[in-house]
């Protein structure tokens, strides 16, 4: 029942959302975004601390300018979502840039596998894979499901609409990997913070980050090749998918290294690459997440200590 009227109320609101003008649907986000960080200021203290992991040489001036344009940016970011349903064949080809297209055809022509994607929550990261299969790239993509399955089902049956697979990480390698076989890209978010049994430690802005080793495994095991890919806004209403090539073949063909090295050397690799993107908008990212909150080893100190542990 609880979840049901939980459902009904998310639905409802984002409805408004997709029936507001764009701008004024974004202010009302943005209002209510606001409430939300007032009443949860740890939310902006965990803001802050990556701000200053990330950027040491930043004053607090355009750390605190950095973060006002991530508020606004992650207001658009639910407005997208809230207008995905929408965003057809017909608007993705007016605001949808996709970089290098033709080389990315090429790519996949190139390869008997589909390709492997790691990509994060970066610009209005939800439009990547919908504007991609309404370009005619559908993929599978690995995500958390919502705790309510009403839910769950309502947004997936969205993520869905024009092709695309939605993987439940439960099980999710195993699945990746035989569609990877078959020809069909896979991608998985990896820049968020993961439990250190299935996570390496790259550098991500000078700091190690756990991130999973879910991308390394599947290249390894299906010798699929690897791109870096992110949404970033380039006006309004308008964005491009952009994207680089990881280069793996040294490090697969590579006898001298152990399997540990090569997801590592792999993953670090990706890694870099997404910071790169990150750099281009980087209001666009979410701060708002304890990226570094799993540390190598459990006698490495906490980087949170300053904000509240929710």
């Amino acid at each position: 029942m609880l979840g049901s009227l939980v459902t009904l109320l998310v639905r409802l609101f984002l409805g408004i959302l997709n029936f507001l003008p764009f701008r004024l649907a974004v202010s009302v986000t943005e209002i209510l975004f606001r409430s939300v960080l007032f009443l949860r200021p740890s939310l902006t203290a965990v803001a802050e601390k990556n701000l200053k992991i990330a950027f040491p040489d930043f004053g607090a001036e355009e750390r605190k300018t950095l973060l006002r344009e991530s508020i606004s940016a992650h207001s658009r970011l639910i407005v997208d979502s809230a207008r995905l349903a929408r965003y057809d064949k017909t608007w993705v080809s007016k605001h949808l840039e996709f970089e290098n297209q033709a080389a990315f055809e090429a790519l996949k022509k190139n390869h008997k596998t589909g390709v492997v994607v790691a990509t994060g929550h970066l610009g209005s990261f939800e439009l990547l894979a919908h504007g991609a299969a309404l370009l005619g790239f559908p993929l599978a993509f690995v995500v958390r499901n919502f705790a309510i399955e009403a839910l769950d089902q309502w947004w997936i049956s969205i993520r869905e609409a024009h092709g695309n697979i939605v993987l439940n990480r439960s099980g999710a390698l195993k699945r990746a990997i035989r569609l990877i076989r078959d020809g069909t890209d896979v991608a998985f978010l990896f820049d968020q913070n993961v439990t250190r049994n299935l996570a390496v430690f790259p550098k991500f802005f000078s700091q190690p980050a756990a991130v999973t080793r879910a991308v390394a495994v599947t290249v390894l095991k299906t010798g699929a090749p690897l791109i870096v890919a992110g949404l970033v806004r380039t006006g309004e209403q308008n964005h491009k998918i952009v994207w680089k090539q990881c280069q793996t073949e040294d490090v697969i063909h590579n006898e001298t290294l152990s399997h540990e090295t090569k997801v590592e050397q792999i993953t670090a690799r990706a890694s870099t690459l997404f910071e790169g993107f990150v750099k281009l908008s980087p209001a666009e990212w979410f701060w708002f997440h304890r990226r570094w909150k799993t540390r190598p080893t459990e006698a490495d100190p906490s980087l949170y200590s300053e904000a509240s542990p929710e």
